[in-house]
């Protein structure tokens, strides 16, 4: 138990981070259907709210719990992280970007994406395991 504390004061940003890809997993789960109002030509898009991608958001997350608070000896582990939680933290971006430029109308959400983005390729930058 010692260790798993000492692993999240040393990785705490990619704790929080994980518990709001869950809270992310979490909205696009229960407000089925949110991006099918853009239009055709950004049809790949509207697969966000589907339950494979909220699946995948998922695993996501917790594979981001579980590196956050253990100590795992493998060098690539902070690329995949990174990587993965870059992949549904942008594909999430351009939903809702293309939903914001459909509509016209900008939303709240699109803010707090650029800056879980930000703290996501923040912390993998400065982080020196």
């Amino acid at each position: 138990m010692k260790k798993v504390f000492y692993n999240y004061k040393k990785k705490y940003i990619w704790f929080w981070l994980s518990i709001a890809t869950f809270n992310l997993a979490g909205f696009t789960s229960t407000v089925p259907k949110s991006f099918d109002i853009l239009p055709d030509y950004i049809g790949a898009l509207k697969v966000i709210d589907d339950m494979p991608m909220v699946t995948l958001e998922i695993i996501v997350a917790i594979f981001t719990l579980y590196t956050s608070l253990f100590h795992i000896k493998t060098k690539a582990i902070k690329s995949i992280r990174t990587a993965s939680m870059m992949f549904v933290w942008v594909l999430f971006f351009l939903g809702l970007i293309s939903i914001d430029i459909a509509t016209g109308i900008f939303s709240l959400g699109l803010g707090f994406t650029v800056v879980i983005i930000g703290l996501i390729l923040a912390h993998a930058y400065m982080e020196g395991d």
